[in-house]
């Protein structure tokens, strides 16, 4: 990183808000959050992986997704021990339910061909990440590796992702797939229980701090499915399932054959509406239990520091390559 110096001090852009605690007074109005979460611009705007709220307070990472441990006691190794228990045992619920899925599936090779196993699949990804965290949880007093930086950053985009098209999956099966038949194990775990599971992993056990720009990955899994189903029915891909009449298409509402306008008011009506109110309402449930900074905690608020530190300096050094510089100015470059 290079550092450069103005003759002008006054010219010098703001520095970012320090560090705030959870006994910040500094409310600001719902609209002003939204707005902030939302947008890329404004006073107040926070990055997708901000730890930093719009009202100035710093979410706690570390007592958010359970990354960090204190000093090694009886009570708290206990608690670590409860909690990888917990997470475990929700793992491997969700894991054994996609194998049931796959290996009692009619065609085992089309599994993956509908949304809803898509939805499952990704929240064994979720699950996974999250019971990783856990298990490889630092000393508070320790410096967070790179790697599990990211395993954090993949737990918490993977917990909006899961949810979201869970949320989607549960509607759009029951209220329009549905045909009556005998409810089953796996038919109930597949469209709603595993939904069930990572909510109450992610908003209940962790309290993850869900962005607003998060949807983006949201929208990028989606638009990954719709366009999977587009060219199964171009080519046409033979789907086992397939009515008296030869359709190919993966679901009533998504027939690209025989409905190709009625299929892209559908898709668009999901991915642009459906979609972005369940994750605006993730965002909001992820609101209340928010873990912030709190002063005085010591290093248990290390993780969280790290990285707003971080922030900030890539904060610090857009704005020096964005000022413009006279030539007559004396520019000394320190690299460091």
């Amino acid at each position: 990183m290079t550092s450069i110096k103005h003759g002008n001090e006054d010219d010098a852009p703001e520095t970012a808000p320090p560090l705030s605690s959870s006994n910040n007074n500094n409310a600001i109005g719902c609209c002003t959050r939204f707005a902030a979460e939302l947008f890329c611009c404004g006073r107040n705007s926070v990055s997708m992986f901000a730890t930093q709220d719009p009202d100035g307070r710093v979410v706690d990472l570390g007592k958010s997704f359970h990354s960090t441990t204190t000093a090694a006691t009886t009570t708290t190794s206990s608690r670590w021990l409860l909690l990888l228990l917990s997470k475990f045992i929700l793992w491997g619920w969700t894991v054994s339910t996609y194998i049931l899925g796959v290996v009692t599936y009619t065609y085992p090779h089309w599994f993956m061909a509908y949304i809803s196993y898509w939805t499952l699949a990704y929240s064994v990804v979720y699950m996974t990440c999250s019971l990783a965290v856990v298990a490889f949880a630092k000393r508070s007093n320790q410096q967070q590796p790179q790697h599990r930086q990211w395993l954090l950053r993949a737990t918490w985009v993977m917990y909006l992702v899961a949810a979201t098209h869970g949320m989607m999956v549960v509607l759009l099966f029951w209220l329009t797939e549905y045909s009556g038949n005998p409810v089953s194990y796996f038919l109930l775990m597949g469209h709603g229980g595993t939904f069930a599971l990572v909510v109450l992993d992610g908003a209940v056990i962790n309290r993850t701090p869900v962005r607003l720009k998060q949807y983006l990955f949201v929208l990028i899994f989606g638009s990954l499915f719709v366009g999977w189903s587009i060219v199964q029915a171009a080519v046409p891909i033979d789907n086992p399932f397939r009515d008296d009449e030869g359709s190919q298409y993966l679901y009533n509402i998504l027939d690209w054959q025989d409905k190709p306008a009625e299929s892209a008011i559908v898709a668009a009506m999901v991915l642009f509406v459906a979609m972005p109110v369940f994750s605006i309402l993730f965002w909001g449930i992820s609101l209340w239990g928010r873990r912030y900074v709190v002063d005085g905690d010591g290093d248990d608020d290390a993780v969280a520091r790290d990285v707003h530190d971080h922030e900030q300096q890539q904060q610090q050094q857009t704005s020096d390559t964005e000022v413009e510089m006279p030539q007559t100015e004396l520019i000394d470059a320190v690299q460091y």
